[in-house]
């Protein structure tokens, strides 16, 4: 199994727990998505949240869900760095450059 792959895996054994905390959308993008990666390249995760998600993780309570999921991410494949966008914060432009090239869960 590839490192993509992998993580891929990982991000479908996640999701359904993210899900019920308003996450809907979860998947991978940049170097590994396009099997680029080199060593050192970091991990780009893409996510689209709901309102229920502030809902059930209102204010700060949000950014740090949010950063206990990229560490959790990071401490799964060795320590890198991994960096976690989400959609609904992206101007257009932005948004469907992401869309083309990410893989979802």
């Amino acid at each position: 199994m590839t490192k993509k792959e992998e993580i891929l895996a990982y991000l479908s054994s996640i999701r359904p727990e993210l899900e019920s905390e308003g996450i809907e959308k979860l998947g991978l993008f940049g170097s590994y998505a396009r099997d680029s990666a080199v060593w050192g390249s970091d991990i780009d995760i893409i996510m689209h949240t709901t309102p229920r998600f502030l809902q059930v993780h209102p204010g700060w309570e949000a950014l740090r869900v949010i950063e206990e999921l990229r560490s959790s991410i990071s401490h799964r494949f060795g320590g890198g760095r991994v960096d976690i966008c989400d959609l609904s914060g992206l101007d257009e432009v932005k948004r469907e450059k992401l869309l083309k090239e990410a893989i979802y869960v």
